[in-house]
């Protein structure tokens, strides 16, 4: 078993090395690791295989610009195949996206952004995945998003 170091460590050097522009402090990313350690009683190390994708949203939680960009980047980019077999428009793709920014990205009444979140249970891709085709499917039964 590794030491809490050890495990930090390996979340920064693995977060660093997907995201070389992207900076987040030890102690933010303790910080969110402990709050998802006390809501679902998963340890730090039971989430190492997606260190670096809780790097990036430990980041994109803070605001950090850079984070944000490459979230954008890396996986708002993909909303259109995400939603093409719900409606293949692009301007319904740009909605979509547009209200997964919002919805994920952008802190609401007092509380954190929802990126904070994202718990490394599967990839971070897959996570803006499902959510995205929440959203859709929600533009197409007439709810609100």
């Amino acid at each position: 078993m590794r030491s809490l170091h050890q495990v930090g460590q390996a979340f920064v050097d693995s977060g660093r090395a997907a995201w070389p522009d992207v900076a987040v402090s030890a102690e933010v990313l303790a910080e969110s690791l402990a709050r998802l350690e006390q809501k679902d009683g998963r340890s730090a190390e039971d989430r190492l295989e997606h260190a670096s994708d809780l790097y990036l949203a430990c980041a994109c939680a803070a605001q950090d610009r850079r984070a944000l960009a490459a979230f954008d980047a890396h996986f708002l980019t993909r909303v259109d195949a995400f939603v093409a077999r719900i409606n293949p428009s692009s301007e319904f793709a740009a909605e979509v996206r547009q209200q997964l920014r919002m919805r994920l990205l952008v802190a609401d009444g007092g509380s954190a952004p929802r990126i904070g979140q994202y718990a490394g249970q599967g990839s971070l891709g897959a996570w803006g995945h499902m959510a995205a085709t929440r959203i859709a499917l929600d533009r197409v039964d007439g709810l609100p998003v």
